[in-house]
């Protein structure tokens, strides 16, 4: 492996190492639905791929969901998918 490849990756490990030690530990308000519920998503979210979230208008969908992928382990390097 060339040098200045090699000294890339190193630079990458130590940059997503930092990123891992600083993740916040989020809060799930228990008020919202999809908090009380997270135990059965982070299952379906571990379990698969592509997860369909439904619910009402107001039940936390948009705000829980990517704390509890960051719960997960997911997105540590940088990026969630979620969509609307």
């Amino acid at each position: 492996m060339p040098e200045a490849l090699r000294a890339r990756f190193a630079q990458s490990l130590a940059h997503f190492a930092a990123r891992a030690a600083a993740l916040p530990v989020p809060s799930f308000p228990e008020a919202l639905p999809v908090s009380a519920r997270r135990e059965e998503i982070a299952a379906a979210i571990g379990a698969h791929q592509v997860v369909i979230v439904c619910g009402e208008t107001g039940s936390g969908k948009t705000t829980q969901l990517p704390k509890l992928c960051l719960a997960l382990g997911r997105g540590v390097g940088g990026l969630i998918g979620h969509t609307q």
